[in-house]
Parts: structure tokens; C-alpha cells; sequence
């Protein structure tokens, strides 16, 4: 087994910088809004946020090429991202210079530099582990197709042309039968996400009517929930009703991005369905608080 190692970039810098540039935004805004929703969307997005750079970036730092008699293997620290390309299943190769064209799908990355999924220009669908881009091989499979960048890159592509492996054009196909409600890693948690909303809209309405909300209810929270502006329960069934309503408004968004991103990749379409699931589900957990605290 033979080790190649990619060929090395700012691309770790890059990765730390855009972290350290989130968070840093995230903890400019925090002192300046006294709104207790906000303030806890800010923190669970650094959370998440900071979780992706960090994967980003130890792929960034640990990724390497291994090739073996059969087989060509991308690993890195943690087995967090681990892929096997069967040299019987390259279909061709191809080799690209200078900047990286095309529309990323996931991960992060510029057009020097790339980790994650990427529709590249005259490649197709790419599933990119591209340190440094000022020479790319790029790797055909039925399915997906590879993007890499070793430091001894001649020596890569000797290999490939010993295992008849030929350099050509790649061909990809835009999928346009998209159901994506028959699919049940998209189906389900959008089923989820749409109960949650109507639990956030509906509830608080339902016990104004029965009369189980008390006549004055607190409408906004400053940041240690303490409240600053008090209503009727009318008030307050109407206040989170707007909450559900903006909700519904980012699964709706949701759900036409990953309908845009499914005629590329299926995978890639996921997230979004579960960017609203999260939302809604800190909303929430946000509306049973002030119902366990005020009722």
C-alpha cells in the first residue's frame, strides 16, 4: 500500500478562519438583542455551527490517499469520512488545473479548494477531497464521481494508466423524476417538522380557548427569560401563531432547496428538511418553557 499525501494549501486556514469569523459574528449580535428566541437560535446555530467547521477542518488536516493493488482509499483522522474508489469501478479519469468550477452542493470550500459535494463544470457530481486545486484528478465512478489533489500527482495518474485506466470525457445526467415524498429519510422528518409547527400554532390557541391560559401571559423574554412585556392570553395564542407561521415559511423554503439539490444528489437534499426540524423544534421547546413557567 502506497501513501500519497494532498498537496497542501491554505485551505486549513481558510476553514479556521471562516469559524473563528462565524462565531465571532454570532457574539457580536448576542449583547445587542434583549429577545430571548433569538438569543437561543444564535447559540444552537454556533453549536452546529462550529461542529461542521471543526469537521471540515480535521479532514483538512488528516486526509490522505491510499492505494492499494485494487483499490484507491480516502481516509482521515477519526474515520470521520473514509471512502473506497474499486479501481473496476473507474470508468475514466479526468485532469483539471486552476480554479475549481462549478456549484457546491455541501461541505465547504472556494474555488481553490474543496470538501464535501460539488457540481463541477464538465465533471458532474463530485464528491471533492481537494486540497489544493492548481492540478485536479478527477476520478468517474457509475455512480459519483472523485475529486482529489495528491502532492505526487504523476505518480497517481501513472497508476491509473497502468490499471488501463483511460483519461476522457465525463458524462452526467440530471435527475428529473424527483419524488421525494416517497422517500422516507426526507418523508418522515418532514412529516415531523409539519406536526411540530401545527402543535406550535394550534396549542397555544386550544388552551386560550378552554380558558387553561391565565389572563396575563408574558409575550417577549430578555435574554435570562426573564419577561419584559406582559399580555392577554389572546395576545400570547396570537404571538406564537406568528411563530408557527414563520416556521411554515422556512419549511416551505426548505423544502424547494432540497427539491433543487435532489436533481443533483439525493443525499445532499436531506439537511435542509432537517435545518427546519431543528428550528421549529427550539421553537418548541421555547413555548413549553413559558407554558411550564406562567400556567
Amino acid at each position: 500500500m502506497e501513501v500519497y499525501k494532498p498537496k497542501q494549501s491554505y485551505a486549513c486556514y481558510y476553514i479556521l478562519g471562516v469559524l473563528l469569523i462565524g462565531n465571532l459574528t454570532a457574539a457580536i449580535i448576542a449583547p445587542f438583542t434583549s429577545s430571548y428566541i433569538i438569543v437561543n437560535l444564535l447559540r444552537v446555530f454556533m453549536i452546529c455551527y462550529t461542529i461542521y467547521c471543526v469537521y471540515y477542518l480535521i479532514l483538512a488536516l488528516t486526509t490522505n490517499y491510499y492505494i492499494t493493488e485494487e483499490q484507491i482509499k480516502i481516509k482521515c483522522a477519526l474515520k470521520l469520512r473514509n471512502t473506497t474508489i474499486n479501481f473496476k469501478d473507474i470508468k475514466a479519469y479526468s485532469v483539471k488545473q486552476g480554479i475549481i468550477k462549478g456549484v457546491k452542493l455541501s461541505g465547504i470550500g472556494n474555488n481553490k479548494f474543496a470538501f464535501g459535494k460539488t457540481i463541477v463544470d464538465k465533471i458532474g457530481l463530485t464528491s471533492m477531497f481537494v486540497t489544493n486545486s492548481s492540478r485536479t484528478l478527477y476520478i468517474k465512478t457509475e455512480e459519483i464521481s472523485y475529486g482529489i489533489s495528491p502532492e505526487d500527482f504523476d505518480a497517481v495518474e501513472n497508476l491509473l494508466k497502468q490499471k488501463n485506466i483511460s483519461l476522457g470525457d465525463f458524462d452526467f445526467k440530471i435527475n428529473k423524476d424527483i419524488e421525494l415524498h416517497k422517500d422516507k429519510r426526507f418523508f418522515i422528518p418532514f412529516i415531523i417538522v409539519t406536526l411540530i409547527i401545527l402543535f406550535i400554532t394550534i396549542n397555544p390557541f386550544a388552551l386560550y380557548l378552554t380558558q387553561k391560559l391565565p389572563s396575563k401571559m408574558p409575550l417577549s423574554f430578555n435574554q435570562q427569560f426573564y419577561p419584559v412585556e406582559y399580555g392577554t392570553g389572546r395576545q400570547f395564542a396570537f404571538r406564537q401563531m406568528v411563530y408557527g407561521v414563520l416556521n411554515m415559511v422556512i419549511l416551505f423554503c426548505m423544502y424547494y432547496t432540497s427539491y433543487f439539490h435532489a436533481k443533483y444528489d439525493k443525499r445532499s437534499a436531506y439537511k435542509y428538511i432537517y435545518i427546519s426540524l431543528l428550528i421549529s423544534f427550539v421553537f418548541l421547546l421555547i413555548q413549553f418553557n413559558i407554558l411550564i413557567q406562567f400556567t
